[in-house]
């Protein structure tokens, strides 16, 4: 039996519009034959909370019920939550996100990478990732808006529109990639976990990042095709090199941890007026009276995220009291694991603390 529901408001006659509302319901069939009329709060009144109690699955054709064991809710249209478990493979449930005013519920669900889906009840015929909500789960956060070279001003990001690389579960930098092919704006981001983001240029410290992580896949061509995770393909995309990229700012980005708080997060913060001495109000500049440097501002800035909350960072996100100097060995050493773990380093071996000396000395 099929149950097809349709609201029909006749506005042509405004007088008797309130007597004319009618929700039209097909029985078995759609068409005329089959169609049938009844009042609106006969609908929303006794119909539909009546379907809604006794629809079933059309997977696994048992009725949904929440007290289950394990539970069977509706997750989509007409699919239960074991059934859609079991449709996509590694998938677990995460929470209830949201609710509408049908009683409608949103869920959300989660893959072994990190990634979170969502889908609604009686709408959505399957999940769909959610790119703001996959972030925010684990210590990311995106830009809403940004400024774009020679614009006048801000243009807004839209999260669907965004294509993210690295270990979301793992790695601390990704690699966020926004292309508007209709608005015709290519942005490239590094996302920092619980530290905010900056944008990545192919200029100065970007371009550094792009020409390692190329010369690491150039190692993996073989005639004249590349061989890169598995698959053989004619040239080096971005695709390829984003993945790299994000390994290798995490690396460093880890190592720097262990030294201190991010810098973003490190800024000194000026004491209150009542705090400095009379000489010191006097000799400090105002902020309007701060001159201006010239020449362009640095093309990778880092931008606090307003979710972080530096108080409430564990002892393993950031780490405590730096030492006087940091061992240089240490970071080429990151640097050369992120290397290895790229190409697959299929003898197992790691970098010698000899061999890091030998490479600086030369």
């Amino acid at each position: 039996m099929k149950n097809v529901t349709q609201l029909l408001l006749l506005s042509d006659y405004p007088e008797e519009e309130e007597a004319m509302r009618r929700e039209s319901i097909w029985l078995r069939y759609t068409g005329d034959y089959n169609e049938y009329y009844v009042t609106q709060d006969d609908y929303e009144n006794a119909l539909r909370p009546l379907v809604m109690k006794l629809r079933i699955c059309g997977t696994c054709w048992q009725h949904y019920d929440t007290d289950a064991n394990p539970p069977r809710p509706c997750v989509s249209r007409r699919i239960c939550m074991q059934c859609m478990l079991a449709k996509h493979e590694g998938l677990r449930f995460l929470e209830a996100k949201s609710v509408n005013d049908d009683g409608e519920i949103t869920y959300a669900f989660i893959n072994e990478a990190g990634e979170v889906f969502t889908s609604r009840e009686n709408y959505d015929g399957d999940i769909s990732k959610d790119i703001t909500y996959s972030l925010k789960q684990n210590g990311f956060t995106a830009p809403e808006q940004h400024k774009p070279l020679r614009a006048d001003q801000e243009v807004r990001l839209h999260a669907s529109h965004f294509t993210i690389y690295g270990d979301l579960n793992h790695s601390s930098v990704v690699v966020a990639d926004y292309n508007d092919s209709w608005e015709k704006l290519h942005i490239t981001f590094l996302l920092y976990k619980y530290a905010g983001y900056k944008e990545l240029t192919k200029r100065g410290e970007g371009k550094i990042l792009y020409e390692k992580a190329e010369a690491i896949l150039q190692r993996t061509k073989r005639g004249s095709y590349y061989y890169i995770d598995g698959r053989q393909q004619s040239r080096i995309w971005d695709s390829d090199i984003y993945p790299l990229i994000a390994k290798m700012e995490s690396a460093v980005y880890d190592l720097s941890l262990e030294f201190g708080p991010p810098l973003a997060i490190q800024e000194k913060v000026a004491p209150l007026p009542s705090e400095q001495s009379d000489e010191e109000v006097q000799s400090s500049p105002q902020v309007g009276e701060q001159k201006k440097k010239r020449g362009r501002p640095p093309a990778l800035r880092i931008v606090q995220s307003e979710d972080t909350d530096v108080a409430n960072l564990s002892d393993d996100e950031v780490a405590g009291d730096p030492p006087e100097s940091i061992d240089e060995t240490r970071v080429i050493g990151a640097i050369h694991l992120a290397e290895d773990t790229a190409n697959g380093n299929p003898e197992g071996k790691e970098t010698t603390g000899e061999q890091i000396e030998t490479e600086t000395s030369n």
